[in-house]
Parts: structure tokens; C-alpha cells; sequence
């Protein structure tokens, strides 16, 4: 944090949590739930000193036939303190890709302002396992 010491940001099975240290060593309770239904969360700020939040999402409704816990979106968020997330849509779903499972994103930003997002995949059918990834814009739905 820019002038109050570390938050990290957590899966919690169900949502997305974070804690704040002073000195990045001793941690607190939760400073509350932020994400319900997040998972995997990778949080930057942003020049702008807002916060964007990437993370995977698990949609049981929506996705039927996959597995419990096995994420199957990943979204994004902004936010202006790095608690409270206005979620901005959805990046990518599994059924857009040949794979089962989007795991883990991991984001760069590019000069032209795009985000490179790399992911864990499965392939539930032959248990293949990769890393890719997908160019996103924020401008763009």
C-alpha cells in the first residue's frame, strides 16, 4: 500500500479476502469479504492509483457439468481503496476455449495499454494441463 504497509489479497474456497500488515509480517482478521464467488485473485494498481483486480470465478449454475471448485471465468474489477470491487464483466468463460478449466491468471500490462493475461488450463477430457493466454482490452466489451 502506498502509504500504510502490505495488503494481500486471499482465496478463501467461497470469496475473495484481504489482510493488512503494517510491516508485512503480522496480519490481522480479514479486513471482509470482498469477491463472494472469487477465487485465484491477482490485484495491480493502476497509474491512475486505482486498483484492478483479475480473477477466476466458479459458476455452478452456469456451468453444470464441470466439477465442484473448478473455476471456470475469469473477470475483472476496479476499485478506488483496493476493498471494495465493481465487477466490470467477464474476460473469458471455459466454453469459449477447448478447455475445462481457467485457473491462476497472472496479468501484465502492455504499452498500448492491453493486458496480457496468462491462465492454468485443464482439459477435463484427457487431463492435459497448459498455460495461455489471452489478450484483453479494457476499453473493449
Amino acid at each position: 500500500l502506498p502509504d500504510e504497509g502490505v495488503r494481500v489479497y486471499v482465496s478463501c474456497r467461497e470469496h475473495i479476502a484481504s489482510f493488512t500488515s503494517p510491516d508485512g509480517l503480522t496480519f490481522g482478521a480479514a479486513d471482509e469479504t470482498m469477491v463472494e464467488g472469487g477465487i485465484d485473485p491477482e490485484v495491480h494498481l493502476l497509474e491512475d492509483g486505482t486498483f484492478r483486480l483479475f480473477h477466476t470465478v466458479r459458476d455452478p449454475e452456469n456451468h453444470p457439468k464441470i466439477k465442484p471448485f473448478n473455476p471456470q471465468e475469469l473477470v475483472t474489477a476496479v476499485s478506488e481503496d483496493g476493498i471494495h470491487w465493481k465487477t466490470e464483466g467477464i474476460i473469458l468463460m471455459a466454453d469459449q476455449t477447448p478447455y475445462s478449466i481457467i485457473a491462476d491468471p497472472s496479468a501484465m500490462q502492455l504499452e498500448d495499454g492491453s493486458w496480457r493475461i496468462y491462465y492454468g488450463s485443464k482439459n477435463e477430457q484427457d487431463q492435459v494441463e497448459q498455460i495461455v493466454s489471452v489478450r484483453w482490452w479494457p476499453d473493449q466489451p
